[in-house]
């Protein structure tokens, strides 16, 4: 049979003691304060996120609303020359943005190959 062991004790003074309970308690604000800080992050990220969705939304009617009016005006030569030059261009943006990341990013493999010989 083991023998029970008896607890240590230790003598800590007042003034230790009641720092100690300081520190514990103002690490139990500082807590508090970081969970009440990151759920109002969480309200305000909700919010944003929301509030791009409504963005998003609201664009998305206002380009309808263009394109309705734009289907309802009266065509003239100069309108539809200006439409497929519109189009035109978008189209080459889109090609053009895609080819220049490509091209961007084997310039920089290039030059890591480079610098490591």
């Amino acid at each position: 049979m083991k023998k029970q062991e008896s607890p240590i004790y230790s003598k800590i003074d007042y003034d230790h003691a009641h720092s100690a309970k300081r520190d514990v308690l103002n690490g139990q604000m500082e807590m508090l304060n970081m969970v009440r800080t990151i759920e109002e992050y969480k309200l305000l990220r909700k919010q944003e996120l929301l509030l791009k969705l409504k963005l998003k939304n609201d664009l998305k009617k206002t380009k309808e609303n263009i394109s309705n009016f734009i289907e309802k005006s009266p065509k003239t030569e100069v309108i539809n020359e200006a439409i497929a030059k519109n189009k035109e261009k978008s189209k080459t943006k889109k090609e053009s943005k895609g080819l220049a990341n490509v091209e961007s990013e084997l310039e920089e493999i290039q030059e890591k190959l480079k610098r490591m010989e």
